[in-house]
């Protein structure tokens, strides 16, 4: 029983420590079941990739998705940044935001999950599954 009180203390205080360093509120939805995997590595090569290019404009209600084949083809995972605001042009997401939520679900969902930075327009999911990325997938793994 002392083991689960001090997990929820650390989470606790992870979600504390988060708010205060980045100085916004931070809403995780975590997967309850489905396949686990650490993507934390490929956290920075997504949210550079979308947040550092006018190419990453998203459309009101669209999404950008990468897919990314861990090293020794144990499981893939899946990132995508869902833009929720509704207004005539598209948007380039927050690197930094896409970072801290990124971050934040790999820390307290171990089969994934999403998230968003409170009174932001992205929400950002994170869902390692099995398998290797398709071509019809937007594979972030050059070949």
């Amino acid at each position: 029983m002392l083991y689960k009180y001090r997990s929820l203390s650390t989470l606790i205080a992870l979600s504390l420590f988060v708010k205060v360093s980045f100085g916004q509120s931070i809403t995780v939805n975590c997967l309850s079941s489905g396949q686990e995997g650490d993507c934390t590595s490929f956290i920075p090569a997504f949210c550079n990739s979308i947040a550092s290019s006018g190419n990453a404009t998203i459309l009101p209600f669209d999404n950008i998705a990468r897919c990314f084949n861990t090293p020794d083809f144990e499981f893939k995972c899946d990132f995508t940044a869902w833009n929720n605001l509704p207004a005539p042009n598209g948007n380039v997401p927050n690197g930094v935001n896409c970072e801290a939520t990124m971050q934040l679900i790999s820390e307290l969902c171990p089969a994934g999950g999403n998230g968003q930075v409170v009174g932001a327009n992205f929400l950002f999911t994170l869902d390692p599954n099995a398998g290797e990325c398709t071509q019809n997938e937007a594979n972030g793994n050059p070949s």
